[in-house]
């Protein structure tokens, strides 16, 4: 009987451990991927008028990667739109078909018109109000040297079950970027937890399909990232929720320098370590 009960009790932190492992597994091959954070090579905010793009000096937008054309086009943004013209020896694509000119959707609308240029991608965000040319390269360095993530040891009392107070209708919130641009999230409501003692509330940003909760704490710019750490949380159906600060992420601009990461809330500083997630990566910038 106590043989059974032992291997009764073993099941749960083994089944949590396999899905760990498989969560941890899937969030570096995500990195890792031909369009993943690793290969973001470029990020070029856009004037009125017309910029050259290529890897030569003497264009506009310099592509830092000796993988582009030396001219592959030109980009010209009148108002709110942005066309998009190739050079005669650009040798761009969309959707597997060569390009000659075409207006460039943005990323506010989902999903942006993404151009090819050999390993070279490049499409349209707007941030704050903002458009820019977001650039990656599937034969990128940093995606070829990447060593992979660190953790802190997995600890169960940083699994949390928490409170989920919704607003009576969502706010709608300036947040300060990385790159000094100013995005615009909703919050939906804020997490209520306690831990060794504390009473801790972090407000979340809507995200689509989850809740993003992006939170500073002691380890911050220590063991983890300065700037801040990511935890993804399914939108609860009710208002009890677990989070997993095991799997609080490093933001994509601890793996370059050309991402807009949002910054933590004044009330998502922690006055307390949290030594669960991953820790600084060895690619950071």
């Amino acid at each position: 009987m106590m043989l059974v009960l032992v291997a009764a009790t073993a099941v749960a932190p083994v089944k949590e451990a396999s899905m760990m492992d498989k969560a941890r597994a899937e969030r570096v091959s995500k990195l890792k991927a031909e369009d993943g954070w690793l290969s973001l090579v470029g990020l070029s905010w856009l004037s009125q008028g017309q910029q050259s793009i290529g890897r030569a000096a003497d264009n506009t937008i310099v592509v830092k990667s000796p993988n582009a054309a030396e001219h592959i086009g030109t980009l010209r943004l009148d108002g709110k739109i942005v066309h998009f013209s190739v050079h005669p020896s650009g040798g761009v694509m969309h959707d597997g078909k060569p390009v000659t000119d075409l207006d460039l959707v943005s990323d506010a609308g989902g999903k942006p018109t993404k151009l090819t240029q050999g390993s070279v991608t490049f499409y349209v965000i707007e941030r704050g109000g903002r458009l820019g040319v977001r650039i990656k390269d599937a034969k990128s360095p940093v995606r070829a040297k990447f060593a992979g993530l660190d953790y802190f040891p997995n600890d169960p009392a940083w699994r949390v079950d928490a409170t989920f107070e919704p607003y009576a209708s969502p706010k709608r919130v300036k947040v300060p970027t990385m790159v000094g641009v100013e995005e615009e999230h909703d919050v939906p409501g804020k997490f209520r937890f306690h831990h060794d003692g504390r009473d801790i509330a972090l407000e979340a940003f809507d995200d689509g399909e989850m809740l993003m909760i992006v939170f500073a704490d002691k380890t911050s710019g220590k063991e983890s990232y300065g700037a801040g750490r990511f935890l993804y949380v399914e939108k609860p159906k009710a208002s009890r929720a677990t989070l997993d600060f095991n799997l609080a992420e490093s933001p994509p601009c601890a793996f370059t320098a050309y991402a807009t990461c949002p910054l933590p809330p004044a009330g998502n500083r922690l006055a307390v370590a949290v030594t669960a997630g991953e820790k600084t990566p060895a690619t950071v910038h």
